[in-house]
């Protein structure tokens, strides 16, 4: 205790000598009085701790809301996180799975996190996203894209090569039309996923085209309606609408039902301003199969 007094008093009487000679200046009083002045309150300065405590014991004592805490423990985290509750966290930060995972200039684990969580839902664009890393400049990155695309490619390049063993040894013709349909689909799963280039999707078309008008050359094709989707869907890809067209409808006479392509014809009149049929078509969908990108179009058209 007798030290720290010594000490508070040093303390004091510096503080007190620095600020008179900084003060000294700017107040119309002798450093004398400024030098007595800042001493007597530095010294006071522990003693107000006192004051206040001796005051707010008593409010603290007669006050009417009181609080207690009964049965407190400290948060055990190991045991909270055994616990069966979800966890909520973030998985990629502060951004989103696409910039992350294609950002060129991200090098952060959660590229590797953004590239997994796109493979694990293959859509199409979620495939062209994972080509475009093919040339990324992390070698983890681009070794798992490939590997992702090459596994996918192998799987239906064996289901086709199965096919077209069978084919070979089919003699029923009833056999061979169900096969050169399941070609024609697994063909165009290529399209549809997004597993070929751009450039090369036109032979991909080629090869859905001639199986399933193979398939489409026997009378009791069970399977006219979806085939006849299928070749509007290729023209479609190539926006050769005219004759996906004249496909879409022939396909609804042939049993399809004309909900499952809307959005196909929808598209197709739209691209070619035809801005009529675009509301006819909308008005024919159910409020089951209202169309998910269109219909917000159409409701702005409808009040406007």
């Amino acid at each position: 205790m007798t030290k720290y007094l010594i000490t508070h008093l040093i303390l004091s009487f510096l503080i007190a000598f620095i600020a008179t000679l900084l003060l000294k200046t700017k107040v119309q009083e002798s450093p004398l009085g400024i030098f007595f002045s800042l001493l007597f309150f530095n010294l006071l300065l522990p003693f107000v701790a006192y004051i206040v405590s001796l005051l707010l014991a008593p409010v603290l004592a007669f006050s009417k809301k009181r609080t207690y805490l009964h049965d407190v423990r400290t948060f055990n985290k190991e045991e909270f996180l055994k616990s069966p509750y979800p966890q909520v966290q973030r998985l990629f930060g502060e951004g989103a799975v696409v910039s992350l995972a294609t950002d060129k200039d991200n090098h952060s684990p959660n590229k590797m996190k953004g590239l997994v969580f796109m493979a694990q839902n293959p859509t199409k664009q979620n495939n062209v996203l994972i080509r475009g890393l093919l040339s990324d400049q992390n070698n983890e990155v681009r070794l798992y894209s490939f590997s992702l695309l090459s596994a996918k490619e192998e799987e239906l390049n064996k289901k086709i090569s199965q096919h077209l063993s069978e084919l070979e040894k089919s003699t029923q013709e009833y056999e061979k039309s169900n096969i050169h349909t399941k070609i024609a689909f697994l063909y165009w799963q290529f399209i549809h996923l997004g597993l070929t280039e751009r450039e090369n999707e036109h032979i991909m078309i080629e090869k859905v085209q001639y199986y399933a008008k193979q398939a489409l050359s026997f009378n009791d094709q069970e399977e006219q309606a979806s085939l006849l989707a299928l070749l509007a869907k290729t023209h479609f890809t190539m926006k050769e609408y005219k004759e996906a067209t004249t496909l879409f409808y022939e396909s609804i006479q042939a049993g399809l039902q004309k909900s499952t392509i809307i959005p196909y014809l929808t598209e197709i009149a739209f691209e070619n301003r035809d801005f009529e049929s675009v509301k006819a078509l909308m008005k024919e969908s159910t409020p089951q199969e209202k169309l998910f990108f269109t219909n917000p179009l159409y409701t702005q058209w409808s009040k406007s």
